[in-house]
């Protein structure tokens, strides 16, 4: 994958490289924070910001875990192991009031509610998904073999 950037409170930007260094710059461009985000030394296949954590997904270890966004410390976990509720997650994005996840290895959009982290799936489809995008009031899944529009 490329560098992923992410726009972080306080006129941070974040930015992950596919080898896991990361840095959090300030407005003018000096460094503030400089090292890796891996877990278990992979790196994360997809990051997105939510209520002020930095959530990563990794799709090696079918799960999600939240890190501090003033320490970068790991703060949560989710997922994992035979039970997890994540299979192959490849892309998570914030929502209003949650995280949409989606794992390539079940075919589904899930939504996580950050509250309770009870899980709801959105969509099911019967092929790899690849991203899910929503723009106001619409929706598109990337899937293997293309790009959709969700009614």
């Amino acid at each position: 994958f490329e560098s992923k950037v992410l726009h972080l409170p306080g006129d941070r930007v974040f930015i992950l490289d596919p080898d896991g260094s990361a840095n959090i710059y300030d407005a003018e461009g000096w460094v503030l924070w400089s090292s890796t985000l891996l877990y278990k030394d992979i790196c994360p296949t997809d990051i997105a910001i939510y209520n002020d954590s930095l959530w990563a997904c990794f799709k090696e270890y079918n799960s999600l875990v939240r890190f501090n966004i003033n320490t970068m410390h790991e703060e949560l976990r989710i997922g994992g192991g035979e039970n997890s509720p994540f299979s192959r997650p490849v892309q998570i994005s914030s929502c209003e009031d949650g995280l949409i996840i989606c794992n390539e290895g079940s075919n589904t959009i899930i939504k996580l509610n950050t509250t309770d982290y009870s899980i709801k799936t959105l969509y099911d489809f019967r092929e790899n998904v690849k991203g899910y995008l929503k723009v106001g009031d619409k929706e598109f899944a990337a899937l293997k073999s293309g790009l959709y529009f969700v009614f």
